[in-house]
Formats: structure tokens, sequence, C-alpha cells
């Protein structure tokens, strides 16, 4: 349950960051969009509002499906993950051979 809460904010929060990315090149295009010469609560109301409107559609429905996701595929998948970490080798094993006797020369 605590990793799908993290998966909702994680989704939710990805939204929002990809709102902020393009959000103040829109150039005055719409009512919602950044202006350099008002000041920082009206350009964040504006942002709030350009996400409210535009993400809505979306950022509810992407944070239920990874909820639902993690909550149907979690248990399997970090079974998995913790049985291929057992068997895993990710360094070659070292074997040394005896070389016969060594000469001083």
């Amino acid at each position: 349950m605590m990793l799908a809460g993290y998966g909702v904010a994680a989704a939710l929060a990805y939204g929002l960051l990809t709102n902020f990315w393009f959000w103040p090149f829109l150039g005055g295009t719409t009512r919602y969009s950044f202006v350099a010469d008002i000041g920082t609560m009206e350009n964040l109301n504006r942002f709030v509002l350009f996400d409210l409107t535009t993400s809505m559609g979306f950022d509810p429905t992407r944070a239920e499906t990874c909820a639902v996701m993690v909550l149907v595929l979690g248990r399997p998948v970090l079974a998995a993950l913790r049985r291929a970490s057992r068997r895993a080798v990710f360094e070659p094993r070292v074997e040394f051979e005896d070389s016969g006797p060594v000469s001083s020369s």
C-alpha cells in the first residue's frame, strides 16, 4: 500500500513537472500563460489554473493506473527481482592456477 501511495504521488508530481516544463514558453497565448511583469503569486495562480484545466483528465488516470499496477504486479515483480539478485553474479570468479615452481633469475 505504501508503494502504491508513492506511485500515486510520483505520477501526480510527474504531471505537474511536465506542465511546468513548457508553461513559461506559451508566450501569452492563453489567459493562464506566464507573464513576466506580474507578480509571483499571480503567476503561481495562473500555473495552478493551467495545470487544472489541461491535466486533470490525464494525471488522475495516470495515478490510478500506477496504483493498480503496483498493487497487482508489485509482489510478483519484487519476488522475481529478489530471486534474480540472489542468483546474479556481477563479477567474474577469480580462479588461480598452479603454474609450477617459481624460478628466481
